[in-house]
């Protein structure tokens, strides 16, 4: 049926363009399993271990960036 693909569709696009979540930032932590370096010179293990108060400033920042459409 195209309108419930369509509506998968529209549900992910909502998704998407939502605010960062400190869920997210979890989800996304959890399943990073690399020790290399990424391409911003941080090591995972970095991001990985920092309090969690960091990470909320972190979301922050992200969500900043993505309102604003500007990096600092």
């Amino acid at each position: 049926n195209r309108s419930c693909t369509r509506c998968i569709y529209l549900d992910e696009q909502t998704k998407l363009n939502s605010p960062i979540q400190l869920a997210d930032m979890n989800n996304a932590l959890l399943k990073c399993t690399s020790v290399a370096l990424g391409s911003d010179g941080i090591p995972y293990k970095f991001i990985h271990n920092i309090p969690m108060s960091t990470l909320n400033s972190i979301i922050k920042v992200f969500r900043k960036i993505w309102s604003s459409r500007c990096i600092p």
